[in-house]
């Protein structure tokens, strides 16, 4: 249900827009809609999913401490999501402006900007934010698209562990190790897409155990097909971590070959990349006419420049190494020191040097626990014969491999740990097969983790359930100025939350905003520069006018996007650095001035 809803957000959105039909009468009609056709598919269904839950045998005591420590986890993750709006700097210059814009063109088309990552990246997480958008008319259910894909990952993972041959005790072991990962913990409530991405290659994974199986049927594939479709949709990392699998897989469903027939495997993989091209047709058409790639335009220095042994050795000792990071400054500096000395002057992200830290931030924070224990986890089943043909060793296998192909592929980068989610999650299962066998062991080790999780819980500096003011001398020096005036989400104002540390900025913003028109119709210039907040420009002109602006980009980095302007805008809100802040077009003079924004006024001559 999960990955079929997102494929139909990501078809509703496409197929509205070829037709500038995305609006909220259309959505809320589409959503009307999709809930009948569900309804009327799964009433007969429903009386027996609730029989089986009358089947299960009573919960055991370590069964229910794991059961209510994850739905601790989750609920108060939840509390947190619908408390604090959206933080995270990548959501406010291109993850969340696309979304406007998109409302106010009533089209995902391409549209001029500074930013051009606000066209080309993968649009499935906005697709659904704008949904949400245009069926609540505010912002606050957006952290909720990452959440539903915490929720999710749990899920499958408990699934996954099924697969592993593991018994109810271990699959809910299983999800209560993955609902401790600090990364996923720390995404769950943000607007980044990684564990978002993540949720759908896990259901890709699942789905093709399900599928080369030789009990293997048609809903498997289609299963296979919509996941790689959102996966491919929601993060261009996905493209790395869907291939181990379906390699891994696609070869066992050949293995397995004789009890499906040829005919019917190749009609089932068939289907799975035709749902796959058809989810990704309209993004992929875009992005050619513009750029001329299904993928968008080139980032350099992000791939590796050429692919040896030094360069994977070197890449997968600096991404492991990440996760390391400790509150010990004396540990930090020793293992960057041997990291740095092992790696040479090996091609990094922007020529960064590796640097270990202990951080709070849903960017760069490491796994520590979970590294070590999966590491273990590994170890044990490849070198447990019986494990090595089973899905468990498959499973391994993929993990291996898909670690191995990212350090190949892209070069380390000092955020690389968010780019991990998605093994980490793959892991969980494997852990806690090799926990299985040791209730004690195994209890004792989730809960260590669930304790482990705490500080990740209620210190997220970007969104803290604690004031962080009061932690500031029992933290790392280097933590310190990041934790000062750092409210708690339930506590602070909302809109202070919307600028970080910052919070004089908010002044300017509404200071400029007053100089919006008031009709929402009339043309307003915008300059933006390449990695602007553009975010927060929306969320304060829509609380001091009451609606969207009709913002007219000025500036591009694709100038075939720029729309012909017959005459200048009356007024311009300009946001670029102040040094590059000139008139926009003459007679342009600067009405209000300030360090994060300007606003000018067109004034013709007589």
């Amino acid at each position: 249900m999960y990955v079929a809803c997102f494929a139909a957000i990501a078809l509703t959105t496409e197929g509205l827009s070829l037709t500038k039909s995305i609006t909220q009468p259309f959505i809320m009609g589409a959503w009307g809609i999709g809930l009948a056709c569900y309804y009327l598919t799964q009433r007969s269904r429903q009386p027996r999913a609730w029989q089986s839950f009358r089947v299960w045998p009573p919960f055991s005591r370590a069964e229910k401490w794991l059961l209510a420590l994850t739905c601790g986890i989750a609920g108060l993750l939840l509390a947190i999501g619908l408390a604090a709006p959206p933080t995270t700097y990548d959501a406010h210059t291109y993850h969340l402006p696309r979304v406007y814009h998109w409302i106010r063109q009533s089209s995902v088309d391409f549209y001029a900007t500074a930013n051009s990552r606000q066209n080309y990246m993968q649009p499935l997480a906005e697709y659904a934010m704008l949904h949400v958008r245009l069926l609540t008319g505010c912002d606050r259910l957006f952290n909720l698209v990452q959440w539903s894909g915490f929720i999710a990952s749990l899920v499958l993972v408990s699934l996954l562990a099924r697969e592993c041959g593991l018994t109810r005790r271990g699959q809910i072991l299983a999800t209560a190790i993955a609902a401790t990962v600090p990364m996923v913990i720390l995404q769950a409530t943000s607007c980044q897409n990684d564990l978002f991405a993540a949720s759908f290659c896990l259901a890709l994974t699942y789905g093709l155990i399900r599928l080369s199986s030789p009990e293997g049927q048609a809903r498997d594939a289609w299963l296979c097909g919509l996941a790689l479709g959102c996966a491919l949709l929601a993060k261009g990392t996905s493209y790395i971590f869907c291939l181990p699998p379906l390699l891994i897989f696609g070869i066992r469903q050949l293995i397995n070959l004789h009890h499906q027939g040829w005919r019917t495997a190749f009609t089932r993989w068939a289907l799975v990349a035709g749902l796959a091209l058809m989810i990704n047709a309209g993004f992929y058409a875009r992005n050619l006419g513009v750029y001329g790639h299904p993928l968008g335009a080139a980032q350099s220095g992000v791939t590796t420049s050429h692919i040896s042994a030094a360069t994977i050795a070197g890449n997968a000792l600096r991404n492991m190494a990440s996760h390391l990071g400790t509150p010990i400054p004396g540990w930090n500096q020793a293992l960057s020191a041997q990291v740095n000395r092992l790696t040479g002057h090996g091609e990094t992200f922007n020529g960064y040097n590796f640097r270990a830290a202990f951080t709070l931030f849903e960017d760069d924070t490491g796994n520590f626990a979970h590294l070590l224990l999966a590491l273990l986890a590994i170890t044990a089943i490849f070198f447990h014969r019986a494990a090595r043909h089973t899905v468990t060793g498959l499973l391994a296998l993929s993990v291996v491999l898909t670690f191995g192909l990212l350090s190949a592929l892209l070069l380390w980068q000092p955020w690389c740990t968010r780019f991990h989610t998605f093994i980490f999650l793959l892991l969980a299962p494997l852990c806690a097969c090799a926990l299985a066998h040791t209730r004690r062991l195994a209890l004792l080790v989730a809960t260590g983790l669930v304790l482990a999780a705490i500080p990740f819980l209620l210190i997220n500096v970007s969104r803290p359930v604690i004031s962080l003011t009061l932690l500031q001398r029992v933290v790392p020096p280097e933590l310190r100025e990041i934790l000062r005036h750092r409210p708690s989400v339930f506590r602070a104002p909302r809109l202070n939350q919307y600028f970080g540390r910052d919070t004089t900025q908010r002044h300017e913003y509404e200071e400029a905003m007053r100089w919006l028109p008031p009709d929402p119709a009339t043309p307003v210039g915008l300059l933006t520069g390449g990695d602007d907040p553009e975010f927060r420009l929306w969320v304060i002109a829509e609380q001091i006018s009451g609606h969207l602006p009709n913002f007219i980009p000025l500036t591009s980095d694709t100038p075939q996007l720029l729309p012909p302007v017959k005459r200048p805008p009356a007024r311009t809100f300009d946001t670029r650095p102040a040094t590059e802040r000139k008139p926009p077009y003459r007679q342009a003079i600067p009405v209000m001035e300030g360090s994060a924004i300007t606003v000018w006024q067109h004034k013709p001559t007589e």
